[in-house]
């Protein structure tokens, strides 16, 4: 396995084996269940704790991170996550000026 600044990686997986994609009607992230489970057991972590937790966007979101820092190819769907999150935070913040 290779071993990533947060998450572990087995040595057989890519961020694009996990077919990161939208529901076109609920806009709920899809992804192949396998392929998290794989990663998720190679970080020691329980995909049903996850699942209550609402941390597998979170998760997913990290290893992206990671994956475009060691030179991985841009995923369009991350991509609009992290700008919807990021648009989302900067609504928020409190006017300052």
């Amino acid at each position: 396995m290779t071993a990533s600044r947060l998450i572990v990686i087995p040595d057989d997986v890519k961020f694009e084996n996990l077919n990161l994609r939208r529901d076109p009607e609920r806009k709920h992230i899809r992804y192949d269940d396998a392929v998290l489970l794989k990663v998720l057991e190679a970080n020691n972590l329980d995909l049903d704790e996850m699942t209550l937790d609402n941390a597998v966007g979170g998760f997913i979101i990290t290893w992206y991170m990671e994956h475009r820092q060691a030179g991985g190819k841009e995923d369009a769907v991350a991509e609009k996550i992290i700008a919807e999150v990021l648009d989302a935070q900067q609504r928020s913040l409190p006017d300052l000026g």
